[in-house]
């Protein structure tokens, strides 16, 4: 197996796929992949194939996990599983529900071509906090014009060296105008940075209908957090 070039898979009847590549996997295949019925398709690993998917136009649900970026750096593999992770995204353009982890968020900063998902409605993030100073993560909003429910499971955060007032969602990205209804920020601290990125959602997404905050743990911080419901029309949650 560690000699093989390309595969194929092609199964008109499949409707569920999943993969998962270890950190030893030798293989560098190109691995294609089509499936008029699939409806689930789910990756973990380090991308040492390269896949590309193709007639999914079924898809309803995909999960993408990639490994841990530290070892994808100690390996010298970051710009190509950059690409793979972008040309394995590309080909899930149809997907209406997306979950991703904080570290493939993290690759994808790395390429220069961020995916196109119009059909998609429902992201998650999760597995870690996702930084907001990240240009990837701006990219995939800019490139989900259509997403109604953003889910951030383990947190927001926002590393940068400058003045984090200064930090605004720019340019104003087209799902939070037209079509964000709901935001869940989970493990939510009370940090500046955490409370800056949060009033900055609120502010532009005109059409939400509700943000759900998920507290890491004590009372400062729920007492703190009821700031951030100051002067906003839609409802706001908090719970432990």
């Amino acid at each position: 197996m560690d000699n093989l070039m390309a595969a194929r898979v092609e199964i008109p009847t499949l409707k569920t796929l999943l993969i998962f590549e270890g950190r030893d996997d030798k293989n560098n295949c190109q691995v294609v992949i089509t499936g008029a019925n699939l409806r689930t398709f789910d990756y973990g690993g380090d991308l040492k194939n390269e896949y590309h998917l193709y007639d999914l136009s079924s898809l309803v649900d995909s999960s993408i996990v990639v490994g841990k970026i530290s070892d994808i750096v100690e390996d010298d593999r970051l710009r190509e599983v950059a690409d793979h992770t972008n040309k394995l995204l590309g080909g899930l353009s149809n997907v209406r529900d997306l979950y991703l982890s904080h570290e493939t968020v993290k690759v994808l900063n790395s390429t220069a071509e961020p995916f196109t998902h119009s059909n998609l409605t429902y992201l998650r993030v999760n597995l870690g906090s996702v930084n907001f100073n990240c240009g990837a993560l701006q990219s995939i909003l800019q490139k989900t014009p259509f997403l109604s429910n953003l889910e951030f499971m383990r947190g927001i955060s926002l590393d940068t060296p400058d003045d984090e007032d200064e930090w605004k969602l720019d340019p104003v990205l087209l799902c939070f105008s037209k079509q964000l209804k709901t935001i869940y920020i989970g493990d939510f601290c009370g940090t500046e940075q955490e409370f800056h990125v949060a009033k900055n959602l609120l502010q532009n997404a005109s059409v939400l209908e509700r943000l759900c905050i998920q507290l890491a743990s004590c009372k400062d911080v729920f007492d703190s957090s009821e700031s951030i419901a100051i002067g906003s029309r839609c409802e706001i949650c908090f719970h432990a």
